[in-house]
């Protein structure tokens, strides 16, 4: 929260690579033994980041009808 440095962060990426490679091993490229986030690495084409604010209390779960049509409200 209050974080809008707008860049990238390396740090970032390589803890998102150990969790994405721990939880789903077959996004390395096929043959690969023991996979790990460093086989992850060169199939990576762009970094980016999103900045969005917090939100104090939580996040809003809510759904709500606007013109009869259902609207769920999940963000923050």
């Amino acid at each position: 929260m209050g974080d809008w440095y707008p860049k990238p962060r390396p740090e970032t990426r390589v803890a998102i690579l150990k969790r994405a490679i721990a939880l789903v091993p077959e996004l390395a490229p096929p043959g690969t033994k023991n996979p790990t986030y460093e086989d992850l690495v060169p199939l990576i084409i762009e970094g980016g980041c999103g900045l969005r604010p917090g939100r104090e209390g939580g996040i809003r779960l809510e759904r709500e009808t606007v013109s009869g049509i259902p609207v769920v409200h999940n963000y923050g």
